[in-house]
């Protein structure tokens, strides 16, 4: 698992959107500032977002079978399970599932299950581009 701290730069570019259009990021933040910005940026990037308010509503996403490529997620949203719990479960779902953990106050040892883990606070093209990168590096291997 990769670790980031707050906001850095994006240092590659990322991949032109004709090759993410198709790809489907459910996302979950329950502030909706920071919810809609984010989901603005990974739309500008050409990925297809499913807004979610809780983890418990993306679990539920997720029991669905609806297709979901990428799974970025804050860690303390109201409701019975929290981001830890939903990585957990989509892991098992798809083991090889891309999973962006965000937060302000989680040790990142704690979030196992996520590919990639963040910092609040931190740039929405920040989370883009770490997304970008497990998202290739998973291809790469598939």
């Amino acid at each position: 698992m990769s670790v980031l701290h707050g906001a850095s730069p994006m240092t590659e570019p990322l991949a032109e959107p004709a090759l993410r259009q198709e790809r489907c990021v459910l996302l979950v933040e329950d502030e909706p500032l920071v919810r809609l910005d984010l989901a603005e940026t990974l739309r500008d990037a050409g990925y297809r977002v499913v807004e979610c308010t809780t983890a418990q509503e993306a679990a539920d996403v997720l029991a669905t079978g609806q297709p979901v490529d990428a799974l970025v997620t804050d860690v303390r949203t109201p409701g019975p399970i929290d981001g830890v719990a939903l990585a957990r479960k989509a892991r098992a779902r798809d083991p090889a599932l891309p999973i962006v953990v965000i937060s302000g106050h989680l040790d990142p040892r704690q979030a196992a299950d996520a590919d990639l883990f963040l910092r609040k606070p931190v740039a929405s093209a920040a989370v883009c581009a770490g997304l970008e990168r497990i998202v290739r590096r998973a291809g790469s291997q598939g």
